[in-house]
C-alpha cells in the first residue's frame, strides 16, 4: 500500500467501469481502479438502455473483492443479473472522517501515503464528474420535483412513474424507490420514498413478487400526500389525513401540508399536536378546507383542554378556510380551526385562517406565545383571541371583516393575570379591534385600526363577578403609536349594543375585600392610607373576597385618533369595502355624525393613578378625554395632545363627582376650526351660550389647565370662568392661551373664535387672531398681547385684566411703577380710562 500513491498520479482518471452487459448466469464483474473500502465503490444497474440507472446496495446485492489493491478488483452479485441488464461500476471515495497524517507528531509514510491516495482519488472523481453530462443532467434535476424529493428523503432512490397502487402488479428488484405519481397533487404518494420492510411498516405494501415496502421517513416528516391525501379540493381527504396525523403524533414526526386543497368534513376528534410538533406547509396554498358541522368537535387543529400538556409547538406557511357564509349558511358555532391548550412554546407564524364560525387562531393556558404574519379574515367571532396565557407577542398580523374583537387577551374565567403581552405592527380593518382585559406589563403598539366598530382598543379591568375574565386591575401598560381611524358605533352597524370608543380604558376591578378601604386608598378612622404592593398580585377568584387594588402605570403617548369619513353617504360608496357580521356583510346606508363622533380615550370607571397622557392627535371625533360616572384619575397629566374638531377636550360625565387629579400642560383644543357647528355664525362669532365647551367638567373636581391653548369653541369651560378670572371650586386654569377677537367680557355674540371670555390675567393670556373665514387674512395673528414695555401700550387689542410689566423700573418720589392695568376689553389706549397705572410705595 505504501506504493500506492506513486502509481496513482494526478490525472484524468475516469475512475468508472462499464457499463457491462450481462452475459447469462454472469455475477462477477471487474473494476480497474483502485480502491481503499468496500464503500468506494457504487454499483449501478438497469434492464435496459431506455431505463434510468438504479443504486444496488453493499451487502444486499453484492460484495467487493480487491480492495487496496493498485489494479483494482471485482464485484461479485449474490444473484446473475438479468440476461441483457446492464451494468455501472463507480469510484464513488466518500468523505467520511478526518484523517490524523501525522500520528504522535511523528512522520508515518505508511499513513501519510493513504491520506495522498484518498485526496487523489477525490480529484481524479471530481475531473471526471465537472463538465460532463452527468453534472448538466444534476443541475437540470434540481429544478424539478424529483430532485427535492431526493433530498428531503435523504437517499439516492431512482424515480419510477407509478403510483403507490402500481406497487403491487409490479415485481421491484430495488432495495429504495421513490414513487413519482402522475401529477404533482392528486395521485396518492407523489414523490413518497418507498424502502425495503415489513408488513407493519408505515403505509406497508407488497409487490407481485411478495416483498414488502414501507413509506421511508428519514427526515422525520409526515408528508400527506403519501398517505393518500389528494388535496384537489374535490375529494374528501379526512381519513387519510387523519391516519397521517396519527403516525407523525405517535413517533414524534413533523408534518409537511401539500400544495392544493386538502378537504377535511365529518370528523370527530381534533387533529392534536403533541409536544415538539410542526405542522407546516409550502405558503398559503397549502389549505385546509373544514367543512364544520353542529356535529363537528370544537377544535380542527391544536391541543383539547382534556388533553395533558405539551411543549414547544410550531404552526407556519398554510391556510385553514371554515365553512362560515357557505352557500349563505351564516350559522355560528364552537368549531375552532385552530385552538391549543396547556402548552408551554406556541408558536404560529405565516398561517391564514378564513370564514370561521367561533374564533380564527385562539390559544388557552399558554406560556411563551407567538402569533405573528398571520392573515385571519370573514369569521363569526374573534380573530386572534389569548386566554390566560404569560409572555404572549401577537404582532405584524392582517385581521379583517371580523364580527367581534379582532385581537383579543384575556385573562380567563379563573382571573389569573395575562403578564407580558406584547401587540404591535398589526393591521386591523371591519372588526371590533383590540381588546386586552386584565393585562399586567403590556404593550400596545404601532398598531393600525380603521373602520372599527364598538372600539378602536380596549384595555380594560371588568366587574367583579364569579366567572368573569379581566378580574384584576391593568398594571403597567404602554399604548404607543396606534393610528385609530373612522371608529363606528356598532349601534349603526347592525343595531347591537357598543358604543364605537377609539381608545376604552377602565380598572372596575377593585374592592376592599377584607380591608378597611381598596387598597391604594385611605382609611379615615386610622388615618392611613393603605399601601397596595401587598395586593397587585389579587384578582377576584370564584369567591369575590380578594382586595384588589386599582390600576397603576399607564403611557398613552403619539397615537393618532382620527376620522376621515364623510356623513350622510353610503359606507360602501367610499370603496374601502363593508362590516362583516356573524349574520354576514353589512353595509351602512347613511353615515350619521352620531355613529363616527365616538370619543378618544374613555375611561369608564373604576381607579386609575400613575397615568400620562402626552402627543396624541385627535379629530374628527367626539370627546377627545371622556370620562364615564365611575372614573376616577389620580397622579394623572395630560400633556402636548392637539385636539381638531372634536366636541370637547375632556367631558366628564354629569354622574361623576369624584375629586381626580388630573393636570393639563400644553395642549392646543381647536374645536371648531371648519365653522361647521350648529351655534356657530357665520362670521367666525357664536349664536348662544352653550356647546361646544373645551372642558366639561360638569360635578367633578380636580382638573388643573396649565398652559393651554383654547382655539374655536364656545366656553373653555362649563363654569364662570369669565368672572372668576380662571379660579373655580371645580377647576384651574394657569397661563393658559386664548386665541381670539374679543368684543367683551363673559359671552358675548360679538365675541369671535371664543364665545365667552374670561378676565385676563394670570389664568389666560390672549393672541388675537383674525376669526372671520370672510377675511383674506382668516385665521392669522392680528396682534399680540405684549406682557412688557416701557410704556403704555399704544395699538393692539386687549381684555380687561391684562398686565403689562413696566421693563424700566426706577424708584421716583418713594415709588416704582410696577406696570399697567388693562381696564376695558377693546383697542382704544387711553390712560386712565382703558389703561391705569401700578405703583409699589417705596419705605
Amino acid at each position: 500500500m505504501a506504493l500506492m500513491s506513486l502509481l496513482l498520479p494526478i490525472t484524468s482518471s475516469a475512475r468508472v467501469s462499464g457499463p457491462y452487459t450481462a452475459g447469462a448466469g454472469q455475477k462477477v464483474f471487474t473494476f480497474g481502479f483502485p480502491v481503499q473500502r468496500a464503500e468506494d465503490v457504487r454499483v449501478e444497474w438497469r434492464a435496459t438502455a431506455d431505463d434510468d440507472w438504479a443504486a444496488l446496495l453493499l451487502g444486499t446485492h453484492y460484495v467487493v473483492s480487491g480492495v487496496g489493491e493498485p489494479a483494482g478488483g471485482s464485484i461479485a452479485f449474490f444473484e446473475a443479473r438479468p440476461t441483457g441488464s446492464q451494468i455501472l461500476v463507480l469510484g464513488r471515495a466518500a468523505i467520511s472522517a478526518e484523517v490524523d497524517a501525522l500520528p504522535a507528531n511523528s512522520i508515518d509514510s505508511f499513513a501519510l501515503n493513504r491520506v495522498l491516495d484518498r485526496i487523489t482519488m477525490w480529484v481524479q472523481e471530481l475531473r471526471r464528474d465537472v463538465g460532463t453530462v452527468q453534472v448538466e443532467d444534476a443541475i437540470e434535476a434540481a429544478e424539478t420535483a424529483k430532485f427535492w424529493a431526493l433530498e428531503a428523503a435523504g437517499v439516492g432512490a431512482p424515480f419510477l412513474s407509478i403510483t403507490r397502487a402500481d406497487i403491487s402488479s409490479r415485481i421491484i428488484p430495488l432495495a429504495s424507490f421513490v414513487v413519482a405519481g402522475l401529477t404533482s397533487v392528486g395521485d396518492l404518494g407523489h414523490g413518497a420514498v418507498y424502502v425495503a420492510g415489513g408488513s407493519g411498516g408505515p403505509m406497508a405494501i407488497q409487490d407481485a413478487a411478495g416483498t414488502w415496502f414501507q413509506l421511508a421517513t428519514i427526515a422525520r416528516t409526515v408528508e400527506p400526500g403519501h398517505w393518500g391525501v389528494r388535496a384537489t379540493g374535490a375529494t374528501d381527504d379526512t381519513a387519510a389525513l387523519f391516519t397521517a396525523w396519527a403516525f407523525a403524533r405517535a413517533n414524534g414526526y413533523n408534518i409537511k401540508l401539500p400544495n392544493g386543497t386538502i378537504v377535511v368534513a365529518s370528523i370527530t376528534a381534533p387533529l392534536e399536536l403533541e409536544t415538539g410538533m410542526t405542522v407546516y406547509g409550502t405558503g398559503f396554498g397549502s389549505i385546509i378546507k373544514w367543512i364544520d358541522t353542529p356535529s363537528s368537535p370544537p377544535m380542527l387543529i391544536g391541543r383539547h383542554w382534556a388533553s395533558s400538556a405539551v411543549s414547544d409547538v410550531t404552526l407556519r406557511d398554510f391556510q385553514v378556510v371554515g365553512s362560515h357564509g357557505d352557500a349563505g349558511d351564516y350559522t355560528s358555532g364552537n368549531h375552532y380551526p385552530i385552538l391549543v391548550y396547556h402548552a408551554d412554546g406556541v408558536r404560529i407564524t405565516g398561517v391564514k385562517v378564513q370564514k370561521s364560525r367561533v374564533f380564527g387562531i385562539t390559544c388557552r393556558d399558554c406560556n411563551k406565545v407567538e402569533i405573528s404574519g398571520c392573515v385571519v379574515r370573514y369569521g363569526a367571532r374573534d380573530g386572534i383571541n389569548t386566554a390566560d396565557c404569560n409572555v404572549v407577542r401577537i404582532t405584524n398580523n392582517v385581521v379583517e371583516f371580523i364580527d367581534d374583537d379582532a385581537i383579543a387577551s384575556h385573562t380567563s374565567g379563573t382571573g389569573n393575570p395575562d403578564r407580558q403581552v406584547v401587540i404591535a405592527n398589526n393591521t386591523v380593518r371591519f372588526a371590533q379591534g383590540i381588546k386586552v382585559l386584565g393585562a399586567v406589563s403590556c404593550s400596545i403598539t404601532g398598531n393600525v385600526l380603521e373602520y372599527c366598530m364598538a372600539q378602536g382598543i380596549s384595555v380594560e379591568s371588568t366587574p367583579i363577578s364569579a366567572g368573569s375574565e379581566g378580574r384584576n386591575a391593568s398594571l403597567s401598560l404602554v399604548i404607543t403609536g396606534n393610528l385609530l381611524n373612522n371608529i363606528f358605533d356598532r349601534a349603526a352597524v347592525d343595531g347591537l349594543s357598543g358604543s364605537g370608543r377609539y381608545l376604552s380604558i377602565g380598572a372596575d376591578a377593585n374592592q376592599a375585600g377584607p380591608l378597611a378601604a381598596v387598597p391604594g386608598e385611605n382609611v379615615t378612622a386610622g388615618g392611613t392610607v393603605i399601601s397596595p404592593f401587598p395586593y397587585f398580585a389579587n384578582s377576584a377568584n370564584d369567591s369575590p373576597t380578594e382586595a384588589v387594588p386599582g390600576s397603576y402605570a399607564w403611557v398613552i403617548a403619539d397615537n393618532v385618533f382620527m376620522r376621515d369619513v364623510p356623513t350622510g353617504v353610503s359606507l360602501s360608496s367610499l370603496g374601502r369595502g363593508t362590516f362583516y357580521t356573524r349574520n354576514g356583510p353589512v353595509d351602512i346606508a347613511s353615515i350619521s355624525a352620531a355613529a363616527v363622533r365616538r370619543p378618544g380615550i374613555w375611561f369608564l370607571g373604576g381607579s386609575e393613578k400613575g397615568v400620562s397622557i402626552s402627543g396624541n392627535v385627535f379629530m374628527g371625533i367626539g370627546n377627545a378625554i371622556e370620562l364615564a360616572d365611575g372614573a376616577k384619575l389620580r397622579d394623572a397629566v395630560i400633556a402636548g395632545n392637539v385636539g381638531l374638531d372634536i366636541t370637547s377636550a375632556i367631558g366628564i360625565s354629569t354622574g361623576n363627582g369624584n375629586g381626580h387629579g388630573i393636570t393639563c400642560r400644553g395642549n392646543l383644543w381647536d374645536l371648531d376650526p371648519f365653522h361647521a357647528h350648529a351655534n356657530r355664525a357665520a362670521n367666525g362669532k357664536w349664536t348662544a351660550t352653550g356647546s361646544p365647551v373645551a372642558y366639561l367638567i360638569q360635578n367633578a373636581s380636580g382638573v388643573s389647565a396649565q398652559g393651554d391653548t383654547f382655539r374655536n369653541c364656545c366656553r373653555i369651560s362649563d363654569y364662570a370662568t369669565a368672572a372668576a378670572g380662571g379660579t373655580t371650586d371645580r377647576a384651574e386654569f394657569i397661563d393658559c392661551v386664548i386665541e381670539a377677537q374679543p368684543a367683551a367680557l363673559g359671552f358675548d355674540t360679538g365675541n369671535a373664535g371664543v364665545g365667552e371670555l374670561p378676565r385676563a390675567g394670570p389664568a389666560f393670556r390672549y393672541r388675537i387672531v383674525d376669526c372671520d373665514p370672510a377675511s383674506a387674512t382668516w385665521g392669522n395673528v392680528i396682534s399680540t398681547c405684549k406682557v412688557q414695555a416701557t410704556a403704555i401700550p399704544t395699538s393692539g387689542t386687549y381684555v380687561a385684566g391684562a398686565f403689562v410689566e413696566n421693563a424700566n423700573k426706577a424708584v421716583a418720589g418713594g415709588k416704582v411703577l410696577m406696570g399697567w392695568v388693562r381696564l376695558t376689553t377693546g383697542f382704544a389706549h387711553v390712560s386712565g380710562t382703558d389703561w391705569s397705572p401700578v405703583y409699589c410705595t417705596v419705605s
